[in-house]
């Protein structure tokens, strides 16, 4: 079953809006506390999981999933996929989607390859739509929220993909103190595949999205 399924909201296409996106889990230690977050503030988000990850904590992908969130691919075991053969490859990508799909009937969509590497070879290579970032707030970095909070509020524009990680208690500090004052901007926080759809920007396999902006706004 494809995520598309899953009850879609109404995005506000008049308001600004951006997409969180959390990269390594699922983690038994956060993302749980991550979901309530969420959960409290009434938003959604993007989970980019690791299949190794997925397979120790599949409870975690089916909580993902019944929040409202999305689930993307992270690979199986955050290689380089530019070094690997064609057959490590098709591992590192379908085993996570066929562990996904076994723990929650949903079959992610959209792919974001570790480290962000990618070349025009592996492009061509990967049959799902690549999903980038155009905000880092190097959480992974500096695990500090007072840091990590002042970065995301004075960088944040209308239709940023954000890159966090559900693997840190700093993290979920952060995005406990990010998300109100947000919405309090007049923000929605949304999942990559709303974000995409309120735009009007179909995600397309063999193409690379670094962000959601409106369009005629890329600058």
């Amino acid at each position: 079953m494809s995520q598309k399924l899953q009850a879609k909201r109404e995005i506000g296409p008049g308001q600004p809006m951006v997409a969180f996106t959390f990269d390594d889990g699922p983690s038994q230690d956060y993302t749980p506390e991550m979901l309530g977050v969420l959960r409290e503030n009434d938003v959604r988000a993007t989970f980019f999981i690791l299949g190794a990850q997925a397979e120790m904590h599949p409870d975690l992908l089916r909580q993902i999933v019944e929040s409202g969130s999305e689930i993307g691919n992270h690979t199986y075991s955050h290689l380089d996929l530019r070094a690997l053969v064609r057959p490590a490859l098709d591992y590192q990508i379908y085993t996570t989607q066929e562990i996904v799909r076994r723990e929650t009937g949903t079959v992610p969509e959209i792919l974001r390859p570790p480290y962000g590497f990618i070349n025009e070879e592996l492009i061509n290579q990967i049959n799902l739509p690549i999903i980038l970032w155009s905000l880092d707030t190097r959480d992974w970095q500096d695990r500090d929220p007072d840091i990590v909070f002042n970065r995301v509020l004075n960088s944040i524009r209308d239709g940023d993909i954000v890159l966090m990680h559900d693997t840190y208690e700093s993290s979920v500090q952060a995005v406990r103190r990010i998300i109100p004052e947000l919405k309090r901007r007049g923000y929605q926080l949304t999942t990559v595949s709303e974000l995409a759809r309120a735009r009007g920007i179909p995600l397309q396999p063999g193409n690379v999205y670094s962000n959601l902006y409106p369009i005629g706004n890329t600058g």
